[in-house]
């Protein structure tokens, strides 16, 4: 009988471990994030875009500088469109500037030409210093991007034309207007020789760009 009872003892033991369970679950923990007051940010919003342009052909081999190139501007400015878009040919040749494509044949193919546009969101009355970059010589082969030789940085009070500081230099300052933001618009240069291949939304150049109070 205490046999019978210790047997019994055991299999209830074996049973209970048998009928062990474990579950386990996960929670998420969220938050917003947003600057605090006197905070000083930066967005990109939209990269420069030079569209379809041509590398240079054989037309002027034959003159004395048998290396011509083409060159595209993109430069800020203060019309309604806020920039503007010419084409060179180096070395320059009798005639220029020109109509249409250059005697090598340089040219704008499409309209889809814009310059790089940013953001800064500041505060109302603190002036602010800023610096731009650029970069992208030799990226890709037979190409340089450089900085133009005019309307490098133009500052406009948010949503508007009103310009509120154009720069030929790389670096400069500005006061934050009421809205508490900035569009900050960036030209640049291109230039293309006869040995760049040919090639679809290629990243020929970097532009950087910073702001502090």
């Amino acid at each position: 009988m205490r046999f019978a009872r210790s047997f019994a003892v055991v299999c209830l033991m074996a049973a209970s471990s048998s009928l062990a369970a474990q579950e386990v679950a996960e929670v998420d923990a969220f938050a917003s994030l947003e600057p605090a007051a006197n905070s000083l940010t930066l967005v990109s919003l939209n990269d420069m875009r030079l569209g379809r342009v041509t590398i240079p052909n054989s037309a002027r081999l034959d003159e004395d500088s048998p290396n011509p190139f083409c060159i595209y501007l993109i430069e800020v400015n203060e019309t309604p469109q806020r920039f503007s878009r010419s084409v060179l040919e180096a070395p320059q040749f009798t005639g220029s500037p020109f109509p249409g494509a250059s005697p090598s044949g340089c040219q704008f193919v499409d309209n889809d030409q814009s310059p790089a546009l940013l953001r800064i969101g500041c505060l109302f009355t603190f002036e602010m210093s800023y610096f731009a970059e650029w970069s992208g010589g030799g990226r890709i082969s037979g190409t340089f991007f450089d900085e133009p030789p005019i309307g490098k940085v133009g500052l406009y009070a948010d949503g508007e034309t009103s310009l509120l500081n154009r720069r030929d230099f790389r670096n400069g300052s500005v006061t934050c207007p009421d809205t508490g933001f900035i569009d900050v618009l960036l030209g640049g240069q291109f230039e293309v020789r006869r040995n760049a291949a040919a090639g679809e939304n290629l990243n020929v150049g970097t532009i950087r760009f910073g702001v502090n109070y």
